[in-house]
């Protein structure tokens, strides 16, 4: 593995990316670390409950309602959502409809039991096509449309847990602010977790991109403590881009030119030496750039004109310079005890 991915998730391997473009990063920025992130712990989620006991909840507020009013809702929302199920993991979704903006819930939910069997495929995929019909053609579902999903869903499972779910949610979300036509939708998963990891990732970074500043300190995604948690913060994530496997190849070289591995570099020139790079590998990709190719010499030089010289070579002359005094001292004490000798040594000189 190469240097400076120890204790991140792992980097996004090439082959993936031209597999699945829809993972690839766009850049390597806060928003961009921030949606990888909750993709895998999305997924993470759903593989530690099991696909049968996770449902995709989504909570609609009302139209009229600023992101900056959110807070309050979502944390009654998290009160009455930990009274029912296991555990949840929460993305705050703000989406902008010409110079309006509208926000709404999107959670992947664990129940305590299994909410999947009995599912109708063939309803179900009735079921999402009228929405994504409305979705691919940009506008809003029709009331004959909404009125065919209502009927559907009396036919959708028999699930008993799942319907005791809807009537419980059908009686309290209402009472938090939110929509009175269609406060909430709660249903199966349809695909895997990779969808619902990376469809949740998608919302983020535009909430990212819709959040203003006025908006406050708005926090964007929430889940309870026995949610897993991949990777802890955003800055330990490192996606794969050319700089950073520039960054890697230049960090495998300095340590290979002083005959070092990545556990000895940290014992000699401390944990941050990776970050104390920076100046060397500014120097070093501006020579690859002009055609001219540092060698192994010149790049273990600045690389200790930055780091310093290595603390085991301090410590080896530290112990060769207290040998040779403590041999200076022994042959000083054998001439204050024979000066005849020294007298002959100079007459001799």
């Amino acid at each position: 593995m190469p240097i400076g991915y120890t204790g991140s998730i792992g980097y996004i391997d090439p082959e993936v990316i031209d597999a699945d473009p829809h993972r690839r990063p766009k850049n390597n920025s806060y928003k961009e670390k921030a949606g990888l992130k909750i993709e895998r712990e999305i997924e993470a989620f759903i593989d530690r409950f099991s696909l049968n006991r996770s449902c995709f909840l989504t909570l609609n507020f009302l139209a009229n309602m600023p992101p900056s009013a959110a807070p309050k809702t979502i944390k009654r929302m998290e009160k009455l959502l930990a009274k029912y199920f296991e555990a949840y993991y929460w993305v705050l979704a703000i989406k902008r409809h010409g110079c309006h903006r509208r926000v709404h819930i999107h959670a992947v939910v664990a129940s305590r039991e299994d909410l999947r069997t009995g599912l109708n495929p063939q309803i179900f995929a009735s079921y999402r096509a009228i929405a994504a019909r409305a979705k691919l053609e940009r506008r809003r579902m029709t009331k004959a449309e909404m009125a065919e999903r209502r009927s559907l869903v009396k036919n959708i499972t028999t699930n008993k847990a799942l319907k005791a779910l809807w009537s419980i949610l059908r009686q309290k979300l209402p009472k938090l602010g939110l929509a009175p036509k269609m406060p909430f939708e709660l249903m199966p998963i349809y695909k895997d977790a990779l969808a619902v990891g990376h469809y949740m990732g998608a919302n983020l970074r535009e909430s990212h991109l819709n959040k203003l500043p006025k908006d406050g300190r708005l926090h964007l995604f929430g889940k309870t403590k026995n949610a897993p948690v991949v990777v802890k913060g955003i800055s330990n994530i490192s996606l794969f881009t050319k700089g950073s496997k520039m960054w890697r190849q230049l960090l495998d070289q300095a340590a290979q030119s002083v005959g070092m591995n990545e556990e000895d570099m940290k014992k000699e020139f401390g944990f941050r030496w990776q970050w104390k790079m920076r100046s060397v590998c500014i120097w070093w990709s501006e020579c690859a750039r002009a055609g001219a190719v540092p060698a192994a010499d010149a790049l273990r030089s600045k690389m200790f004109e930055v780091l310093g010289e290595p603390l085991s070579w301090y410590r080896h002359d530290t112990v060769s310079a207290t040998t040779d005094l403590r041999a200076a001292i022994e042959a000083s004490l054998l001439q204050f005890n024979n000066p005849k000798k020294e007298t002959e040594m100079d007459q001799a000189a």
